[in-house]
């Protein structure tokens, strides 16, 4: 009966690791051309009446060019949504298992996938499952607690002998286009009768009522689209991301000490999360590490800061790296440690080369909040996803094709125009970089001030544009008093040399919504403005080239590159302003105040 059907086939592979950032990295959107085709090359398509046994079987033994094939519960959901969309009200899903270690078959996992399904599949896909080999008690009951959610049976084929119960019973059950929607309906109504009792190994929602309604519970495409993974993984299934513990992929770059070009970021990615208070150690030769570990005081009414593994101190070689003393110790590689870890545990975790050792550094009463909350878990998200896209999807980088080339052709021209400037001087080539730039910035609003000016009024008055809200009224202001207008305002050469000789970015955003002429002289096309935002075509490509290189564009650019950037609490709302999508002009300018 499948042949009649049309039948979508997965090909997934997990990562054999302890499910932490991982379950939210690797996810079924790829944002690289590569990375689409690896997930477009991992499903293979059989319309109703096409499927064959030998063309499957080709599939699965085709290799995508040295690549990994994406997860197994972001695929499905997808796929789903898919279904879904395209008006299919039932789907059957068979999940073949045969990692005994995988991520996908963890109770965390397990139940994060069922919660996903739930709130954003669109239908919730009758499942049922074949694992192979010997699985732990605990994998193998959440594998079967989401089968038995979901309406579907779960076998497991430790030997040859329970091959063909495992066939027969599939084909009975499955495959078979006798067993209606109710069959399955009956299966996750017995279900939700043992939630109602509390007798489930996972918290997995409900999907019908204990009452018997006529059919399942389902969720539209056009909500689930609106619902996303950070709602399911707080409000569905309660699990906490926790950031400090690497995923995959973001252990193997944090683990790369050789500097080589197709992983020279490795040394930055540290650098990161070391602002982020995160230290990442590796350790790659044999032998000990030097670190002195305290042991934490698990006892009841000791404070938290006594019941973690701290560093006391450091011998070589561990004390090259100039680590804290009093750091916390938060993970080994891809494990966490928390209170309750014992020491020969730890010793077995570190004897292991390389390993990677996760500190937080002890933090000040200034920084204590600086990277907590929301704000520091979505920079984290964003790390582990970025990561995980780039080593999923795009090549090494060389030193001779872009991106690399376009950067090494920009620092040497830029190296040769100040080369005359940084020979022999004092202040060496950076500080000749610096002042290059600012009189660039400088020579832009020369010719803005009074002197440049047909009368008494400032030029930059005078090429106000019309359809500014506020222009008749500054002009008209300036007319009537021109002894009013703000001496820095006459004159704007001045006030951007007193700008970026203050070098603060919270000065620029002060002093912008002071007035209304210093707001246009200092935040109108301050952002450079989204293409496609407004109504496209050339006219808005030529008016983002415009607020690209406008003055008031590189004085921004220069008191973040020179200046000692916002403070911790300015970040966030910065960024916020400065990514505004498809704003700018005085509109984007009103929203200055706010950092």
């Amino acid at each position: 009966s499948i042949r009649g059907q049309r039948v979508v086939v997965l090909r997934s592979e997990s990562e054999i690791a302890a499910p932490t950032a991982s379950l939210l990295v690797r996810a079924s959107a790829p944002c690289s051309a590569l990375t689409a085709g690896v997930v477009n090359a991992a499903r293979c398509d059989f319309p109703a009446g096409s499927f064959s046994v030998e063309s499957l079987g080709g599939f699965l033994q085709e290799s995508v060019s040295g690549r990994r094939s994406p997860p197994l519960w972001a695929r499905l959901v997808s796929e789903c949504s898919r279904a879904a969309e395209s008006g299919f009200a039932e789907v059957r899903a068979l999940v073949v298992c045969t990692e005994a270690q995988s991520v996908d078959t963890t109770p965390d996992a397990v139940g994060l996938a069922a919660h996903a399904m739930h709130r954003r599949s669109g239908v919730v896909p009758y499942i049922s499952s074949v694992t192979f080999g010997p699985q732990t008690s605990e994998r193998m009951a959440a594998v079967s607690e989401i089968c038995a959610w979901a309406g579907g049976h779960s076998f497991n084929v430790s030997d040859p002998s329970t091959m063909q119960p495992t066939v027969q019973g599939l084909s009975a059950y499955l495959f078979n286009s006798q067993v209606q929607t109710k069959d399955f309906h009956e299966r996750r109504l017995f279900y939700a009768q043992k939630q109602s009792l509390g007798t489930c190994f996972l918290p997995l929602p409900k999907l019908v009522e204990c009452s018997g309604s006529s059919s399942p519970s389902a969720v539209s495409p056009a909500s689930a689209r609106a619902r996303c993974l950070a709602d399911v993984v707080r409000n569905g299934s309660g699990i906490a991301f926790d950031g400090t513990v690497p995923s995959e992929s973001m252990l193997t770059v944090l683990s790369d000490v050789t500097l080589a070009l197709p992983r020279r970021w490795g040394r930055s990615l540290r650098c990161w999360r070391e602002r982020r208070e995160l230290r990442d150690v590796v350790f790659g030769e044999p032998g000990g590490l030097g670190l002195e570990l305290d042991e934490p005081r698990p006892a009841e009414g000791a404070p938290p800061e006594e019941r973690i593994w701290r560093l006391r101190a450091t011998h070589p070689p561990a004390s090259a790296l100039k680590m804290k003393e009093g750091s916390k110790l938060l993970a080994i590689n891809h494990s966490r440690v928390h209170e309750h870890t014992p020491r020969s545990e730890i010793a077995r975790r570190v004897a292991v080369r390389p390993v990677s050792l996760t500190f937080e550094n002890p933090r000040t009463n200034s920084s204590a909040d600086a990277h907590a909350g929301s704000a520091g878990n979505f920079a984290r998200v964003v790390a582990e996803v970025v990561v995980g896209e780039l080593r999923e999807g795009l090549p090494p980088l060389k030193k001779d094709a872009p991106p690399l080339s376009t950067l090494s052709t920009r620092v040497a021209a830029a190296a040769a125009a100040v080369s005359g400037c940084a020979r022999g001087g004092a202040s060496g080539g950076a500080t000749a970089v610096q002042r290059l730039q600012a009189a660039k910035v400088v020579e832009g609003v020369a010719a803005w001030g009074i002197s440049a000016g047909a009368g008494v009024l400032p030029a930059w008055v005078d090429r106000l544009p019309e359809t500014l809200l506020y222009a008749t009224r500054l002009r008209e202001a300036a007319a009537a008093a021109p002894a009013r207008l703000h001496p820095l305002a006459q004159e704007p050469s001045a006030l951007y040399q007193a700008l970026m000789f203050c070098g603060d970015l919270g000065a620029l955003a002060r002093v912008g919504v002071a007035s209304s002429s210093l707001r246009h002289l200092i935040l109108y096309e301050a952002l450079a403005l989204a293409s496609g935002g407004g109504s496209g075509g050339s006219c808005e490509e030529k008016r983002r080239a415009s607020a690209t290189s406008s003055p008031q564009h590189r004085l921004f650019q220069w008191v973040l590159r020179w200046g000692p950037g916002p403070l911790a609490g300015q970040r966030l709302p910065f960024w916020r302003w400065a990514l505004r999508s498809g704003s700018g002009g005085a509109a984007a300018s009103i929203e200055a105040d706010r950092f």
